[in-house]
């Protein structure tokens, strides 16, 4: 079932449950552990088991956060293993999932919601499409005040009793719903945008450095990442090719990516799938970075601020920018940053939202959601900054469930307030 047998080095220590936000949202249940995991492949490996409905689900009970490949003592990359997997599970995996595909396919975004939703946010600002560096919006920020309605209204679902199955049965079925579909999300999506300040902001910040940057508007293609993680292997490289071939045919060369699950596709994936890739990718945390150090830009809050920071896994352990984050805060003047010891840095939580999880099983990620805004809490401050679509939602679901008194703010708006003329 695996093509990669690099679990056969698992040496059943169990150091990957201590950090597994799934493991211990399911009381620490052996099978959905990552060492639990291991052990099934082993078991199909050596015939021992079959592949079942119920097995599948195990290999489907993961955020993808890599908590476990950076605990792992032999040096496995025990997420991509658990990505591998789902090669050979494809016809099991969860109706939402069916879903994000068949949109996808329909509307080139897994949302299935249509373009013009998309470029909302760039309204009163039209920026060229004439520009070989792009800002990659994707679809997750422009998208995702649809997607935090949509992930309350299934937590409430299973709140009346409904199974995580029963839920994602319901998010399969609600696709043949079409236009009435989008108008209720945005009955629900009202009042919710944090992201179109995050979006603008960035522009903002990237004009103050001097990165002159386009945008492509209804043409900016999904990245298809979603694709990769559920094991639609064959999917992805049909998607990746389309899309390198539309970049490129619009003249892009480079992009500047918001979202650390896109970057991750397009600069570390798309490699392995397209011939000749030639893109330059870098994430926003990346460019600002770069910026500010070349041009010696000034950084001021108005009234000193503390704030706290939620490391994205993907930016923290796939993409390694976690110091870049720090030196860009730590630039800032009046601004304290107080961190979430010891879950910080490469040692950083999932919020609950990986992997696409927060639509599978909407009550374990609001649990994950919870146990980490409870340790951003905990730092005293009322200010949590982050730089991922799907972070500030779940992060923003966890502290209106824990009740706690703070806000989750994305880090281009933080630093879009903090230039100085």
């Amino acid at each position: 079932m695996v093509e990669n047998k690099e679990f056969l080095k698992c040496k059943s220590c169990g150091f990957c449950k201590v950090g597994c936000p799934v493991s211990k949202a399911k009381d620490y249940l052996e099978s959905v552990s990552p060492r639990g995991k291991m052990l099934l492949l082993l078991g199909l490996q050596r015939g021992d088991l079959k592949v079942t409905p119920r097995l599948a689900e195990k290999f489907f009970t993961c955020v993808l956060c890599a908590h476990c490949t950076q605990e792992c003592p032999s040096g496995m990359q025990v997420h991509e293993i658990l990505i591998d997997s789902r090669k050979g599970l494809k016809d099991y995996v969860p109706a939402a999932v069916k879903l994000l595909r068949d949109n996808l396919a329909k509307s080139d975004n897994p949302f299935g919601l249509p373009d013009s939703l998309k470029t909302q946010w760039t309204e009163g600002s039209r920026r060229s499409k004439a520009n070989r560096t792009i800002l990659y919006t994707t679809c997750s920020y422009p998208y995702m005040r649809y997607g935090e309605a949509l992930t309350s209204v299934l937590h409430s679902l299973e709140k009346l009793g409904l199974s995580p199955n029963q839920v994602s049965s319901l998010v399969g079925r609600a696709g043949g719903l079409g236009r009435s579909l989008m108008n209720l999300y945005s009955r629900l999506a009202a009042g919710t945008d944090v992201y179109t300040p995050a979006l603008v902001g960035a522009t903002q910040v990237l004009e103050a450095i001097g990165v002159e940057s386009g945008h492509l508007y209804e043409e900016e293609p999904c990245c298809g990442y979603f694709l990769y993680i559920w094991g639609f292997d064959e999917d992805f490289s049909e998607h990746a090719n389309k899309t390198y071939k539309k970049l490129k045919s619009l003249g892009v060369e480079r992009l500047i990516s918001m979202t650390p699950s896109c970057t991750e596709a397009l600069s570390d994936i798309y490699p392995r799938y397209v011939d000749g890739y030639d893109l330059k990718v870098q994430h926003f945390v990346e460019t600002v970075k770069e910026g500010i150090e070349e041009r010696k830009i000034k950084l001021k809050v108005e009234e000193p601020l503390e704030v706290t920071f939620h490391d994205p896994c993907q930016l923290a352990r796939y993409l390694k920018f976690s110091s870049y984050i720090r030196d860009i805060l730590q630039s800032i003047e009046g601004l304290t940053l107080v961190e979430a010891t010891p879950n910080t840095g490469l040692m950083t939580k999932c919020c609950g939202g990986g992997g696409s999880y927060e639509v599978i099983d909407p009550d374990l990620s609001i649990r994950i959601a919870v146990d980490r805004a409870r340790e951003l809490v905990d730092t005293g401050v009322q200010t949590i900054v982050t730089c991922c679509p799907a972070c500030l939602m779940n992060l923003r679901r966890g502290i209106k469930e824990l009740g706690a008194v703070a806000k989750v703010v994305d880090l281009a708006e933080l630093l879009s307030h903090a230039l100085t003329p």
